[in-house]
C-alpha cells in the first residue's frame, strides 16, 4: 500500500464547546494519510488514478472554516466523509486533528480516525 501524507496542515478554526470558543479562532493542526485503489500496473503512469494533495488541502480548508464545530471528533468525522465522497478512488484514510491550546497543562490534544473504505 501507498500512502499520500500531509503533515501538521495548520488552519485556525471555529471549534470548542466554550462560550470563548465560539468567539476566537484556534489554531489546529491536521495530519492526514490516506491510500487509492490501484487499478493500474506499476509501469503505469495515470493521473486517473491519483489524488492531488492540493486539491484534499483545500477541501479540507474549506470544510473548516465554513462554520463552527464543537469537537474535533465531529470535524474530523466530517473531513472523512467529505474526502470519500469527494475523492471516491481513496480506500484507505487516517486523520489525526490536533488542537494544542485545549488543555493548558498538556502540549496536545487530538483524536486519530481510521477508515478502511470497501471498493464499491
Amino acid at each position: 500500500m501507498n500512502i499520500l501524507f500531509i503533515k501538521k496542515l495548520q488552519i485556525m478554526a471555529s471549534i470548542g464547546i466554550n462560550n470563548w470558543e465560539k468567539n476566537y479562532l484556534q489554531k489546529i493542526f491536521i495530519d492526514i494519510e490516506l491510500s487509492i485503489r490501484s487499478c493500474c500496473s506499476k509501469n503505469t503512469v495515470s493521473l486517473i488514478n491519483h489524488i492531488d494533495y492540493i486539491k484534499i488541502k483545500d477541501a479540507i480548508v474549506f470544510l473548516v472554516q465554513k462554520k463552527h464545530f464543537n469537537l474535533i471528533e465531529n470535524l474530523a468525522e466530517e473531513i472523512v466523509d467529505m474526502l470519500i465522497t469527494n475523492f471516491s478512488i481513496i480506500s484507505f484514510i487516517k486523520i489525526t486533528i490536533n488542537k494544542p491550546s485545549a488543555i493548558l497543562e498538556a502540549s496536545n490534544v487530538g483524536i486519530t480516525i481510521i477508515r478502511h473504505i470497501k471498493k464499491q
